[in-house]
């Protein structure tokens, strides 16, 4: 269901990284303009999505990025 609810057309890159961002995966959802944004009604039913799939919380820390990561 979430392969699905992120697939959307126009909203789906913002929901991926907003996804990404809850789970620990990436420390930012910023998408560069013109990319789309999420509305509060669209946050709201991101939480409830992934809350009815026990996904809501992750302990995992962000990956960092960047040209400070790839510095022996």
């Amino acid at each position: 269901p979430l392969i699905r609810y992120e697939g959307q057309p126009v909203i789906g890159l913002a929901l991926r990284k907003e996804i990404f961002r809850r789970r620990g995966i990436i420390v930012s959802a910023l998408i560069r303009h013109p990319g789309p944004t999420l509305d509060p009604g669209s946050r709201a039913e991101l939480d409830e999505m992934l809350t009815a799939l026990d996904l809501a919380r992750s302990d995992a820390a962000p990956i960092q990025v960047g040209a400070a990561a790839l510095r022996p």
